[in-house]
């Protein structure tokens, strides 16, 4: 899938906690044999196209309020994984168990020897960047990931809906250029001829596109709760 699709309207999306628990493979190269050398082709930049074309910035603005959800999970998350303060350390910073299991065994003459207190305060600073790490993950387990699973549903269909009126424009300008072939992701296709004669037709099949009569079909945004203003108090009753 297009992980800049992601990285455009899933802010937190590349969270190392997050990632490890639902991952997205890379689009894999498209191979196109059987041109002979010095063929015309034309080729597509399909990230230009669906970022530009009407209809797709329609879509992508209902995918940006689509991912409302995940962005508002991920938020509680890293609050409730913020919860503690290094105040109640010594604002001391985690530096690792283990060092602090070699301090009390330093050389004699070592100028870094720590005393009880800042021992004390690096390992409760330790203790508390754990637990954090752990709330985190936790909460993305049960909240954040499922929403990032619909999200990247969302985004597939959106990829899916629009890919065959890529290629039928595609497939235009192909004919209308002569060529032999025509390249719908330029971006990821690779060629075995050699010395082709390449024309960009991105910008016209954005206009082609542009003047289609095509939509997009993405699930409308779940009104917003309480917390998003969405809460009407109960109307009281006629007497």
């Amino acid at each position: 899938m297009r992980v800049l699709i992601g990285a455009i309207l899933l802010a937190g999306l590349a969270h190392p906690a997050v990632a490890q628990q639902s991952k997205v493979p890379d689009d894999e190269p498209i191979v196109v044999r059987g041109l002979v050398d010095g063929a015309r082709v034309v080729e597509v930049d399909f990230d230009k196209v669906w970022k530009g074309c009407a209809e797709c910035k329609r879509a992508l603005a209902k995918l940006d309020k689509l991912a409302q959800g995940y962005r508002d999970e991920l938020k509680t998350a890293g609050y409730f994984a913020s919860g503690g303060s290094t105040a109640h350390c010594s604002n001391a910073s985690p530096s690792g168990t283990t060092g602090f299991q070699r301090s009390s065994a330093g050389d004699v003459g070592d100028t870094q020897r720590r005393t009880t207190q800042t021992r004390v305060g690096g390992l409760c600073a330790d203790r508390m960047a754990s637990a954090s790490r752990r709330t985190f993950d936790a909460m993305a387990e049960q909240h954040v990931v499922p929403q990032q699973g619909k999200m990247l549903a969302y985004m597939r269909s959106f990829l899916d809906q629009l890919a065959p009126h890529v290629a039928d424009a595609t497939e235009a300008e192909r004919v209308a250029h002569g060529a032999k072939a025509g390249l719908t992701d330029k971006k990821r296709t690779k060629l075995a001829a050699k010395k082709l004669q390449r024309i960009d037709v991105t910008q016209a099949v954005i206009r082609r596109l542009d003047a289609s009569n095509f939509k997009i079909i993405l699930p409308d945004p779940s009104p917003p709760g309480p917390a998003r203003g969405g809460y009407e108090p109960p109307r009281r009753k006629a007497g």
